[in-house]
């Protein structure tokens, strides 16, 4: 954080300032990043870091190149206004400590500077990191497909659910809800059929219940008589 910064407008602004202008060291030398990205590396809110960015680009610390831009970030070019002196080495490589503000001229000694970073800058190789699987009760198909049976289905079977409840929904032209899905699993559980299987949804995504056949009709006869004798 430059000092002059810091004794012209605080430490947030000089925050703000060291964070815009790392991201002016970038390949283009510009700084695309959003306010969020410069104010978490400055360390404050993305609403503290807005009247900071625009003091500096009011002030000729910065350029906004895109100023009628609207929802995308901004692009700002570092105008070297402040720019480093009193060279010191670190390893092989030469840097600069202490900043000082300075005219327009010393740009090509700044520009110089960048270009040595650049160089030598170390490689970092970013290692993607596979998402977290979703949970059960964060899945909507799956929530759906609970609200009509009561029960979550098996993960094996997450999805059939997911895919078969998204055809129910192109079938209706709309989302599928509970009271479209409910018909079909009653008049499966009524036929006797196993509750916690999902092959009824095949009867949602095609909008018919296929007609009992005799077996079917013998089976709930047979279940009547037990039934009665049970009663008996």
């Amino acid at each position: 954080m430059p000092e002059v910064l810091i004794k012209k407008y605080g430490i947030t602004t000089a925050a703000v300032w060291g964070s815009m202008w790392l991201f002016c060291q970038m390949k283009d030398n510009v700084c695309k990043a959003t306010v969020d990205k410069i104010a978490s590396r400055a360390g404050i809110s993305r609403q503290a870091a807005t009247p900071h960015i625009q003091a500096l680009a009011n002030d000729g610390y910065f350029v906004d190149t895109t100023p009628n831009l609207r929802n995308k970030p901004h692009i700002y070019k570092d105008t070297g206004k402040i720019t480093f002196s009193n060279t010191f080495e670190i390893g092989v490589n030469q840097v600069d400590s202490g900043v000082k503000e300075v005219d327009s001229q010393s740009k090509e000694a700044l520009h110089e500077y960048k270009e040595n970073k650049q160089v030598n800058k170390p490689k970092i190789k970013e290692v993607a990191q596979a998402p977290k699987p979703l949970k059960a009760n964060q899945i909507p198909q799956v929530i759906l497909f609970r609200e009509v049976t009561t029960k979550y289905p098996s993960k094996g079977s997450q999805f059939t659910v997911i895919t078969s409840v998204d055809k129910a929904g192109d079938r209706l032209g709309r989302e599928a809800i509970a009271d479209d899905l409910l018909p079909f699993y009653r008049e499966w559980c009524d036929r006797g059929y196993n509750p916690m299987a999902v092959k009824w949804l095949e009867w949602a995504v095609s909008g018919e219940i296929p007609q009992r056949t005799n077996g079917n009709r013998l089976t709930q006869d047979r279940d009547a008589i037990l039934l009665e004798v049970a009663r008996g």
